[in-house]
């Protein structure tokens, strides 16, 4: 079954990686941002981060987290707002992909 932890810092990524997780997920991205991200894989470039929480589906935000060294992302409520149609959040879901090409 996989296991992917949430870590709010350096210290708590690597307590999980010593128990055997590949991905980490960080969390919030938001309040820590892509220079945690960044600093994490100084020391660490081995680290596979998965970024959730504030993740926004706009090419700016999605630059910033792979430009960091995001290994992937993770979106909720930016992408799935409340209220929005399916087709809505069929055209956000698109443009994401479309940017993340």
């Amino acid at each position: 079954m996989p296991y992917i932890p949430g870590c709010g810092s350096i210290s708590e990524v690597g307590f999980a990686q010593e128990s055997g997780c590949e991905v980490c997920k960080v969390f919030p991205g938001d309040v820590l941002g892509p220079k945690f991200v960044k600093g994490l894989l100084a020391p660490m470039p081995w680290s596979k981060l998965m970024v959730t929480g504030g993740v926004e589906p706009s090419e700016e935000n999605l630059k910033a987290w792979f430009g960091a060294g995001a290994f992937c992302v993770g979106m909720g409520s930016k992408l799935f707002p409340k209220g929005a149609t399916p087709e809505e959040i069929s055209t956000k879901c698109s443009n994401c992909l479309s940017l993340l090409k």
